[in-house]
């Protein structure tokens, strides 16, 4: 009877981890189990590095840096650490592929927000998709008037929601009824204030005054003048129309954090 390996357990793992760093010296590269273990990886991995357009073979050396780590080797769960250490190095590999620099700096916040660089010629149709962002005209605009671009933004902002544990309906609700008011309104500020002060917008979604300015400040930004060159201030409306994903933007704290602390509870109402 074929029985699995001791490693494939977190003790197991732990273990054998163990064994290889008190060796010490080249033991990874002449240790039988140790290679079997890296082959392990790359068929666990495999599909999550396919996923982020990288080959399965790429596991290997991120699963060997991470596997030499205390911090994995001394995890109440190594297998769970290690398997958030090789997603969060390949989300870097892959960024820093699109941005063109190295996976280490695409993991800084002022990187990672940008998104990937187009090679010339690659996009010849930019300005057509993005008349509003290739030209003078301010994004508040963009959003009165290219709705096909819009729609397809809200689906991309429904996505962050939901990842950052907001119900489908709250997320997709809310959603439309602020582009709805930025759309009849003169600026971002103006559609901010406004329906910071409305209680009939916000009773619409049946949600806390905490969880609806959380909303607002994702999607119109802070008003903050400060910060009205970050992400935190532009706001994720900008964000999909500038042409970001919801994977980009779910590696932007200034979006997620807001968005996962001020995301309604359960049997959270509207006050």
């Amino acid at each position: 009877m074929n029985t699995s390996p001791a490693y494939e357990s977190p003790e197991g793992l732990r273990r054998l981890l163990l064994r290889l760093h008190r060796a010490g010296g080249d033991v990874w590269r002449h240790d039988a189990e140790a290679a079997d273990l890296l082959l392990f990886t790359i068929k666990k991995y495999g599909a999550l590095a396919r996923t982020h357009h990288l080959d399965a073979e790429d596991v290997a050396p991120i699963a060997l840096e991470n596997l030499r780590t205390r911090s994995v080797r001394e995890a109440l769960d190594p297998w769970g650490a290690l398997t958030r250490a090789v997603q969060r190095a390949i989300i870097a590999e892959e960024r820093g592929r699109g941005l063109l620099c190295s996976p280490d700096r695409a993991r800084k916040r002022d990187v990672s927000s940008h998104h990937d660089a187009y090679r010339f010629g690659e996009r010849e149709r930019l300005a057509d998709d993005l008349p509003a962002l290739t030209t003078s005209v301010d994004f508040d605009d963009a959003a009165r008037t290219a709705k096909g671009l819009v729609d397809r933004g809200v689906q991309v902002l429904v996505e962050v929601f939901r990842v950052c544990d907001w119900a489908r309906d709250v997320a997709e609700t809310g959603i439309e009824l602020v582009v709805g008011r930025l759309a009849d309104s003169t600026s971002r500020g103006t559609a901010y204030e406004y329906l910071r002060r409305d209680p009939t917008t916000r009773s619409q979604l049946d949600i806390s005054q905490r969880s609806w300015l959380a909303m607002l400040r994702c999607l119109l930004g802070s008003q903050n003048p400060e910060k009205a060159n970050t992400w935190a201030g532009r706001g994720a409306l900008h964000a999909v129309l500038a042409g970001m994903s919801a994977r980009d933007l779910l590696l932007i704290d200034d979006v997620v954090r807001p968005l996962v602390a001020g995301a309604p509870t359960e049997g959270e109402h509207s006050d």
